[in-house]
């Protein structure tokens, strides 16, 4: 599930990155929500493997 939910979070990433690209996106700040999200879920998942 976290995997998956990981995964999603990856390709919105790219394509936020690809519309930058082209010029699309102009609120840049997502970039920084879904960087702390995807780490957010790294780390949930790293802990749930030490427990």
């Amino acid at each position: 599930m976290v995997e998956k939910n990981i995964e999603n979070l990856k390709k919105e990433y790219l394509n936020l990155k690809i519309m930058k690209k082209s010029g699309q996106l102009t609120d840049t700040s997502q970039f920084k929500k879904i960087r702390k999200k995807i780490a957010n879920q790294l780390t949930k998942e790293s802990l749930k493997k030490d427990a």
